[in-house]
C-alpha cells in the first residue's frame, strides 16, 4: 500500500483503537518504523509499551516480531539464539538465529538497560549497520525497529551512553489520566496484539526500501536549518549552567533530520516546515528532568524563525502612520488657543480680578502669552501696560494661574463670594481647546475621507490574503506526528498577523471619523 497522510492518519487511528492517551507515542514510534530509527519508551511499568510496538508491527506485511524481558540472567541465547550444534561439529560456531531477534523485524525489548555488556554491544552493531555476525557469516538484520522500554534513563557510569544516543526518538508513556479514559480502559475488553488491517492495508518494505532515496530529497529549507541551528545554540548555552548536561552527537542531528524529513514526506510535501521541527523535542531530551527545558528552548527557536514575512504589513502600517501624522496636523488643534490682547505689541491674556483696598474692586489686568508654562514668578500689566505690583502671577510650569497678594502692599484678594484670600487659581480664556476639531476647506475633508476609505479598501485586502494564507497554513501543516497544541503556536503567528491588520484598520476608521467631525469653511 501506498502512503499519504490520509492512509497514515487512518493507520495510526487503528493502532489507536483501545489503547487511551497513546495517540502521540504510537504516532512517533510508527514514524520512527517508517524512517528505519530506533525508540527508547520510557515510564512505569503496565502502561502497554510492549503493546504499542506489537500492534504497529501489525500494520506491515509479513511482519516479524520479537520481544524479551531483559535481567541480568538473560543470555545472547535469549536474544539471538542458540548456538547450532551441527555447525560446532563442524568446528564453526553460530547460532541458529531463526525466531530471535537477528531474524525480527520489529524488536521490543523491555528493562533495556539491565543487558549484559555482550548484548548491548552486539546490538550496537545492529542498529548501526543492520548487520548480524553470526559466527563467521554476516547476517543481514531485516530492522524496521528496535523499540527497548524502561522506567529509568540510563544508569551513569556504566558505558551506556552509546546505547542511548542510538535511540532517536525518547517517548515518555505514562498511565491514564483522564478519569473518563480510566473507566473506559478498566471496562473495555483487552485490545489484540494485532490491529486489523487486511493485507493490501499493510505496508511493504519493498515499499519503504523504494522510498529511502526519495525521503533523502526531501528539502531542508534555510529557516529549518537556522531552527535548528538555534536549537543546537541553545543546548550549548543550557549546559553552561546545568551539571546534567544534555549531549546531541552529530550522527544524532544527522538522524533527526532524516526523521524530519520523513515526517513532511509522509504528511505529502516536498519539503520540511517549521512545524516538523517541534518532534526534535522528543529526539534531545535526555532526562525527565530536562523534558520541560528542551520544549522551550524547541519552542523558542521556532518561534524565532517561523515568522511570516510581515513586509506588507510594515508597508500598510507606515501609509497608516503618515496619514494619521497628516490628519492629526490639519484637522485637530494640537494646544489650546487663548483670547488676546495687544499690549505695548505683546500678545497678552486679559484676566478679570477682584480686590479689596478702601471697599471692593475689580480691574482688568494682562498676563504675556509667553509667560505660560513658565515656573518664576511675575507682575501682570494694566491696560496702559504698567507693572501692576499688588499682586504676584506664576504658572508653576503648567497652564493654571496662580494670583498671590503681595504683602508689601494693603491690597486683598476676593473669591467668588467677596472674602479676602491669600491666593487665587485662575483657568485662563480659551478660544480653542487643545484636541478639537479645526475648520478645514470641503476639498481638504473630501481628500482625507477618500484617503482612508482607499487604505482601508487595501487593508480590507491584505486581510483576505492574510485570512486565505491561515486556510491553507492551517491544511499545509497538518500533521499525523505532531500535537495539535504545537501546531497551534504556528498558525497563531497568522491569527496575530491578521489581528494587526484589523487593528490598523480600526485605526484608520477612528481617523476618518475625525475628519468628518471638522467643520467645512469655503475653500
Amino acid at each position: 500500500m501506498e502512503l499519504n497522510k490520509e492512509k497514515v492518519n487512518y493507520i495510526i487511528k487503528k493502532l489507536s483503537e483501545g489503547l487511551y492517551e497513546k495517540d502521540e507515542v504510537i504516532a512517533l514510534t510508527f514514524l520512527c518504523a517508517l524512517a528505519g530509527k530506533s525508540v527508547f519508551l520510557y515510564g512505569p511499568p503496565g502502561t502497554a509499551k510492549s503493546l504499542i510496538v506489537r500492534r504497529i508491527a501489525s500494520a506491515f506485511k509479513d511482519s516479524k516480531y520479537f520481544g524479551q524481558l531483559m535481567n541480568r540472567f538473560t543470555t545472547p541465547e535469549d536474544v539471538f539464539g542458540p548456538v547450532s550444534l551441527s555447525k560446532l561439529k563442524e568446528d564453526k560456531f553460530e547460532r541458529q538465529t531463526e525466531g530471535y531477534l537477528p531474524k525480527a523485524d520489529f524488536v521490543f525489548l523491555d528493562e533495556i538497560w539491565k543487558s549484559s555488556p555482550a548484548i548491548l554491544n552486539t546490538l550496537l552493531t545492529i542498529i548501526n549497520e543492520k548487520v548480524y555476525r553470526n559466527g563467521s557469516a554476516e547476517e543481514k538484520v531485516p530492522l524496521k525497529a528496535l523499540v527497548s522500554a524502561s522506567n529509568e534513563t540510563p544508569p551513569k557510569g556504566q558505558g551506556l551512553e552509546a546505547m542511548y544516543d542510538r535511540f532517536i526518538m525518547r517517548l515518555f508513556v505514562d498511565t491514564v489520566k483522564d478519569v473518563d479514559n480510566f473507566v473506559r480502559l478498566i471496562s473495555d475488553k483487552d485490545v489484540a496484539f494485532d490491529a486489523s488491517f487486511n493485507d493490501d492495508e499493510k505496508i511493504s518494505t519493498q515499499y519503504l526500501e523504494e522510498l529511502k532515496s526519495i525521503i533523502e530529497d526531501i528539502k531542508v529549507p534555510e529557516n529549518v536549518l537556522n531552527i535548528i541551528c538555534s536549537i543546537k545554540d541553545e543546548i550549548y548555552e543550557y549546559n553552561k549552567g546545568n551539571n546534567e548536561t544534555i549531549y546531541i552527537s552529530d550522527r544524532r542531528w544527522k538522524n533527526i533530520v532524516y526523521i524530519l524529513k520523513t515526517a513532511a514526506y509522509f504528511c505529502d510535501r516536498e519539503e520540511i516546515l517549521p512545524v516538523d521541527c517541534f518532534l526534535i523535542t522528543h529526539c534531545i531530551c535526555t532526562l525527565e528532568e530536562n523534558i520541560e527545558a528542551v520544549k522551550k528552548i524547541v519552542e523558542k527557536s521556532i518561534k524565532s524563525f517561523s515568522q511570516i514575512s510581515r513586509k506588507d504589513f510594515e508597508m500598510l502600517s507606515s501609509e497608516v502612520n503618515t496619514l494619521k501624522k497628516d490628519i492629526q496636523s490639519d484637522c485637530i488643534n494640537d494646544k489650546n488657543v487663548y483670547n488676546t490682547e495687544d499690549i505695548n505689541g505683546i500678545e497678552c491674556i486679559k484676566i478679570a480680578l477682584d480686590y479689596y483696598y478702601n471697599g471692593n474692586k475689580r480691574i482688568d489686568l494682562y498676563v504675556p502669552l509667553d509667560k505660560l508654562n513658565t515656573n518664576s514668578a511675575f507682575y501682570a500689566w494694566d491696560i496702559n501696560g504698567n507693572t501692576y505690583v499688588y499682586f504676584e502671577f506664576s504658572f508653576n510650569g503648567g497652564s493654571s494661574l496662580k494670583i498671590t497678594r503681595n504683602t508689601s502692599y494693603s491690597y486683598q484678594l476676593l473669591d467668588i463670594n467677596n472674602k479676602t484670600v491669600p491666593e487665587i487659581l485662575k483657568e485662563l480664556p480659551i478660544k480653542t481647546q487643545k484636541g478639537t476639531y479645526k475648520e478645514i476647506t470641503s476639498r481638504t475633508k473630501e481628500n482625507y475621507i477618500k484617503s482612508c476609505d482607499e487604505l482601508i479598501e487595501k487593508i480590507d485586502n491584505a486581510v483576505k490574503k492574510s485570512e486565505e494564507d491561515l486556510k491553507n497554513q492551517n491544511e499545509k501543516i497538518d500533521s499525523p506526528f505532531v500535537a495539535e497544541c504545537y501546531r497551534n503556536i504556528i498558525l497563531k503567528s497568522y491569527e496575530d498577523y491578521i489581528a494587526d491588520f484589523k487593528s490598523k484598520k480600526f485605526e484608520v476608521e477612528q481617523e476618518k471619523n475625525k475628519v468628518e467631525q471638522c467643520q467645512t469653511i469655503n475653500n
